[in-house]
């Protein structure tokens, strides 16, 4: 257990469960060893630069192998780290690698994804008011870039997205992207799930996506490591897409929906797509397969299941809710075996 000032906001960890980022108010933390540290060695490897807010939920990602960090939330920009694990320990104020301010047209940036490389970022901004749209932005190559706001023109802003999509109509709370990098989606607050295909090859230019859902307001997204499975949930139930890389509707009907008394809060979804979670307003989570089929129901809980996450083969879920019995740790009984390839 490591105890900082101000509330801690959001948390990120590798696929080996060996590095963990958190981000509070003002900074990201970062430990190396994670797994190996005792009572009384929890001090965090490096402590980033004050970023002057608090790293929000959804506003913080990191790669597989834990060398690589990505955060927002604290304002209109977007903040990366590389080679985290070589960063000398108990090293304060670290800088980044790069980063990117949206400058005053948005005001926040909602959400952050990273891919499991830490090649290509993902970031779902508001809706402003004075460009009509909200955004979801897309960097490949991440690993190699460089530069800051206040850099020479053309890259006052940093490093520029190699394409930004204005379809969203409404303030996008949350993005995925697939394990390749080649397919994201986002959820808007407002109506609609939005989706794109060939996401490394598109060109400045090529920002329409690929589909999108019928008009409803969706508050969480998550997809398969192959990007072809997508669950979202809504306000009336989680929504699912099977073969989502191919599907080109505008709108595109779902291949199912799995009705809810209350407003879903999170997805999660395993690596391989076969099984996933939701949580709603009256308190439940529910574990359902990739036909729609609900596994098991768990709760009424204590407080609202705002979080989920799941493992890569589906088998654990941590459960996060509020003050009071806060966290659940639980073996849902189901399993992708044997592993297979999917991404």
């Amino acid at each position: 257990t490591y105890y900082a000032p101000g509330d801690f906001h959001s948390v990120a960890i590798s696929a080996d469960g060996s590095c963990v980022a958190a981000g509070n108010g003002s900074h990201v933390f970062f430990w190396n060893n994670a797994k190996s540290r005792t009572p009384g060695n929890t001090d965090p490897t490096w402590t980033s630069k004050d970023l002057f807010g608090p790293i929000e939920y959804r506003s913080l990602d990191i790669s597989d192998d834990g060398n690589y960090v990505v955060a927002s939330g604290t304002g209109d920009s977007v903040f990366y780290w590389g080679d985290t694990k070589g960063i000398s320990p108990g090293t304060t104020n670290v800088p980044t690698t790069w980063e990117y301010s949206y400058g005053y047209h948005f005001s926040q940036v909602h959400a952050i994804d990273l891919s499991s490389d830490g090649n290509y970022v993902v970031a779902g901004t508001n809706y402003e008011v004075g460009q009509g749209y909200a955004a979801v932005a897309y960097w490949k190559n991440a690993k190699s870039l460089t530069g800051h706001p206040g850099d020479p023109p053309p890259n006052e802003d940093g490093p520029k997205p190699d394409w930004m999509s204005t379809d969203p109509f409404a303030d996008v709370l949350d993005v995925a992207v697939s394990d390749d990098g080649n397919y994201v989606a986002s959820a808007d607050v407002g109506s609609t799930v939005y989706y794109w295909a060939n996401a490394k090859y598109r060109s400045v230019s090529e920002t329409t996506c690929t589909w999108h859902s019928n008009h409803i307001p969706f508050n969480a997204i998550d997809m398969s490591s192959d990007g072809n499975s997508v669950i979202a949930g809504a306000a009336d139930g989680a929504y699912f897409w099977g073969g989502a890389r191919t599907l080109t509707g505008k709108p595109e009907t779902e291949s199912w929906k799995y009705p809810t008394a209350g407003y879903v809060w999170d997805v999660a979804i395993n690596a391989a797509g076969d099984y996933m979670a939701a949580s709603d307003g009256t308190r439940c989570v529910y574990f359902l397969d990739n036909k729609g089929g609900l596994k098991w129901q768990y709760g009424p809980l204590y407080n609202t299941p705002f979080v989920l996450s799941i493992s890569s083969d589906g088998g654990t879920l941590a459960i996060g809710t509020g003050t009071y019995a806060s966290r659940y740790l639980v073996s849902t009984g189901f399993k992708t075996l044997p592993p297979r390839a999917v991404g």
